[in-house]
């Protein structure tokens, strides 16, 4: 009876064990969630993005959503994300003012402006710098996380004869050239578990931020052009739709020559400032001001990540507004 009862005793106290190691390292999971949460940002941009009906917008902003942003890696001032019923960032399009000049721009979440205010984005910024200078203007704010220069062009062939502007701008940023030149190849999150846990849960986005290297980029599909075609090809397009619909267009050249030469992908490729030379495509090109913001990078860039602070935002928005007065004969309407 003894030796029974010791056994049992034993088998009790390897439970016990077992059940007090669980608790431990469920409640040492909880904790390093709720220190993640402490840590890293929201990641807001995901749940503002859905997939678009139209396969070459690839993806488009959910039309109503308002979701606090605090940060993309790590945590950052928070700030407000608002989408309007026409996919764009802010309030409601209004009416078209008659004799007010109304420029829609398209790009990336550099245009976007991930993690500063509405207001704060460097269209917003180009905006405030015309009015100084006297033009009579709107500007509305089309930019997606995650699109390229084709998606972008997409986007805006779709929602122009919606708004009616007058010029049409596109951000270029340093992917628009690679082989991935957005994050449609991504999939989209078509899974709903695998878009809740990496949306919801910090400690499934700490690992998929540190097995990225190995995942690497999306695939490129079989028989994709090559970039620099799909880039030209795309504001060749948006160029003809423009001189037919009455609006005038631009590539705005928001990095320098060296930014492309820095990236792994660009080896040899050649820059959109060289590519659009020869095109008929008008060019916004503001890279002078780029070695500005990277020689200060921690007054004009988040922490943690790629995008620019509100005071990056309105060096690159003044020289937008400084170089279109020049290229696209901007200035105050004349007296009546």
């Amino acid at each position: 009876m003894a030796g029974r009862g010791s056994e049992q005793e034993r088998r009790s106290n390897r439970r016990r064990r077992w059940t007090r190691g669980l608790l431990i390292a469920a409640i040492g999971a909880l904790l390093f969630e709720a220190g993640l949460h402490a840590i890293l940002g929201n990641f807001a941009q995901s749940h503002l993005l859905q997939r678009a009906d139209d396969p070459d917008v690839c993806l488009e902003l959910r039309p109503g959503a308002d979701i606090e942003y605090t940060g993309w890696l790590l945590r950052v001032p928070p700030t407000r994300m608002r989408v309007n019923s026409l996919g764009g960032r802010g309030a409601e399009v209004p009416d078209k003012t008659p004799g007010r000049l109304r420029i829609a721009t398209f790009g990336d979440s550099f245009t976007f402006g991930q993690g500063v205010e509405e207001d704060e984005s460097w269209p917003a910024a180009m905006g405030a710098a015309l009015g100084e200078r006297g033009v009579d203007v709107e500007v509305l704010n089309f930019g997606v996380p995650g699109h390229g220069t084709p998606q972008s062009v997409a986007h805006a062939l779709r929602v122009a004869p919606r708004v009616d502007p007058d010029v049409v701008l596109v951000g270029v940023f340093t992917n628009d050239l690679s082989p991935q030149d957005s994050y449609c190849g991504y999939g989209g999150g078509d899974s709903t578990l695998g878009r809740f846990l990496l949306q919801r849960v910090y400690t499934t986005r700490l690992l998929w931020v540190l097995t990225g290297p190995l995942r690497g980029g999306p695939p490129v599909p079989e028989g994709a052009a090559p970039p620099a075609e799909r880039f030209l090809d795309a504001l060749e397009r948006l160029h003809a739709r423009g001189t037919t619909d009455g609006y005038r267009t631009a590539a705005v050249l928001l990095s320098d020559r060296s930014a492309y030469a820095a990236q792994p992908w660009c080896d040899g490729c050649t820059p959109p400032h060289d590519l659009l030379a020869d095109h008929d495509v008008a060019v916004v090109d503001v890279s002078s001001a780029w070695p500005v913001l990277v020689d200060h990078e921690d007054r004009y860039f988040i922490r943690g990540e790629e995008h620019l602070t509100a005071a990056g935002n309105r060096i690159l928005g003044r020289a937008v507004a400084e170089a279109m007065v020049e290229v696209l004969a901007l200035g105050p309407a004349p007296p009546p």
